[in-house]
């Protein structure tokens, strides 16, 4: 691999990360899961009980707590911010990209290498996870580790800390979002050792030591969830959470069809998701044709992303970020296989390049779109960073001899300018729909005594947080006593709670409504701003005196 090719990969995925950044500290938090999360971690630091996990007040049993306690350790060095929320999943995503580079290097050389990094830091889900921060970002990047470590241990010198470094990534992955952390890394290595037909490592006492030191990390976890829920937490933990879902325990159910995950997959992995279907697609059936001849490093990753989609494709509750853990295994195949297909000269790959090249144009055009038909009041702004972020990726593109890397380096770039004019423009304007932020922005301006700030028929998450205070919920029978205590307060609700206050007969002083809308649940009538009105609704900020 040249010097040349190094520094324009190496500029493009520092300008993915720069714009990552952007959107860490540039975009509020959105409902309902990352503010959620983010106010059980604020929620924890000032409780100081790290061993349970609370809601509202109220035990939590829903996702195991290694999120709220990084959090919580961010908060305590930066301040409570949401930025700072953000800034642990952001530092394991760089280990996971480390990670996916070491273990792509070790596999198939350098030059895969940096193409597995440069599609699993240019995906679509990489940019959005970044600030739409789940358990799934700090998970996907500690199974990517582990692999990588097991990896280490099996390939190389056989060194045991290797060995217990993977243990110690499927434990923090484990307490991140429960038994997927360990299936994945056991997927992608009981592939391995099966088609390297050595099933005799596995019949060693250091695994004993490995499992160990998993062990080890979950029992504060476990205390936590004995104290809270009893036997029952433990059980919902290792089994009902996950496992439930299959067999029809988990009482958690949505209509989806059975090919959830694979038409996820085809948004989230944008520019890739179609050179990576076929990259699956040829792995597997070369690995049907020559079994057991088929080098082991080659279809590991592929039969680790095949395993896991099918099997949580039985869970009868799917959601699109529960299928980002098996992207980093999906960058090493695509780069694998591309390499090695598009580098000949082939019918099948100049049409490849062809309809990638429109691919490219066509998502460049959609990105620009998004943001000037959606929210036109910043159009110029838009099209001046557009240009200039386009120019910066032609120079690099067309200073590029090489065929291939002036393709991946097109589709990184296209997705990194996309994102880039996304977290500048887009979220920051439709983020102003969410009523949480401006609320407790509002309540901060008028000095309002957090004490006497309630809510009513509203999931606080996005208050909570930026209001830095647990604000109890009521009922509309409660008003009056609350009234007569505080002489003044101040109700958060929405426009069946103010019908309710209204019809109870309170006499609000005062009255600050905030459009508010579900920025997850999008839909073509909000996109139209001809349209937006017939769907947006207000929360309203009332003082009651």
């Amino acid at each position: 691999m040249s010097k040349n090719e190094k520094i324009e990969l190496g500029l493009l995925i520092l300008f993915s990360l720069g714009v990552y950044l952007i959107g860490i500290f540039r975009i509020p938090l959105m409902e309902v899961d990352s503010s959620g999360y983010a106010a059980i971690s604020h929620e924890m630091f000032t409780s100081k009980e790290f061993l349970e996990v609370k809601n509202y007040g109220q035990n939590y049993l829903d996702k195991p707590p290694f999120l709220f306690w990084s959090s919580c350790v961010s908060f305590f060095i930066f301040g409570v911010t949401d930025w700072a929320y953000r800034i642990p999943s952001f530092l394991f995503t760089l280990l996971g990209l480390y990670s996916t580079y070491r273990l792509a290097r070790l596999f198939y050389g350098e030059r895969k290498a940096w193409f597995a990094l440069l599609i699993q830091v240019s995906c679509l889900a990489s940019y959005l996870i970044s600030h739409d921060v789940r358990t799934d970002t700090i998970l996907l990047n500690a199974v990517i580790f582990a692999v990588w470590q097991f990896m280490e241990h099996f390939t190389g010198t056989r060194r045991l800390y290797n060995l217990l470094l993977g243990f110690l990534g499927i434990g923090i992955a484990m307490l991140e979002k429960g038994p997927i952390g360990f299936i994945v890394p056991a997927f992608a290595i009981l592939t391995w050792i099966y088609f390297q037909r050595n099933w005799i490592q596995l019949v060693h006492p250091k695994w004993l030591l490995g499992l160990l030191v998993t062990a080890i990390l979950l029992i504060p976890m476990c205390i936590g969830l004995y104290h809270q829920h009893g036997w029952e937490g433990i059980r919902f933990y290792f089994w009902t959470q996950s496992f439930g879902r299959i067999t029809g325990e988990n009482s958690w159910r949505n209509d989806t069809d059975p090919f959830f995950f694979l038409h996820t997959f085809l948004w989230s992995f944008i520019p890739w998701s179609f050179l990576a279907l076929i990259a699956l697609f040829s792995r597997i059936i070369q690995t049907c044709r020559q079994r057991l001849q088929m080098d082991a490093n080659a279809v590991t990753p592929a039969m680790v992303f095949v395993l896991t989609l099918v099997g949580m494709s039985f869970s009868n509750y799917k959601l699109p970020h529960y299928i980002y853990v098996v992207f980093p295994f999906a960058s090493l195949v695509t780069a694998d296989w591309s390499i090695d297909f598009l580098t000949r000269q082939k019918p099948f790959s100049k049409i490849l390049y062809i309809s990638h090249y429109v691919y490219f144009g066509l998502l460049i055009i959609a990105g620009i779109s998004m943001v000037y038909l959606v929210f036109p009041e910043h159009h110029r702004d838009l099209i001046l960073i557009t240009i200039i972020a386009l120019l910066l990726v032609a120079i690099l593109v067309i200073s590029q001899q090489n065929r291939f890397t002036r393709f991946m380096i097109a589709g990184a770039g296209v997705t990194c300018v996309v994102n880039l004019i996304l977290n500048l423009f887009f979220y920051p304007q439709l983020l102003q729909f969410q009523s949480g932020k401006p609320a407790a922005n509002f309540l901060e301006r008028t000095h309002a005594n957090p004490e006497s700030v309630f809510m009513m028929n509203v999931i606080p998450n996005s208050i909570l947080f930026y209001g830095k205070h647990k604000f109890p919920t009521i009922h509309v029978n409660q008003v009056d006593s609350l009234v007569k205590r505080y002489h003044k307060i101040w109700i958060y609700t929405n426009e069946n709670g103010l019908e309710s206050l209204d019809l109870d007969g309170q006499k609000i002083a005062f009255r600050q409504p905030f459009v508010h809308f579900p920025v997850t649940m999008l839909n073509m009538k909000f996109l139209n701003p001809a349209t937006r009105a017939e769907v947006i609704k207000y929360r309203y900020l009332v003082r009651i005196e």
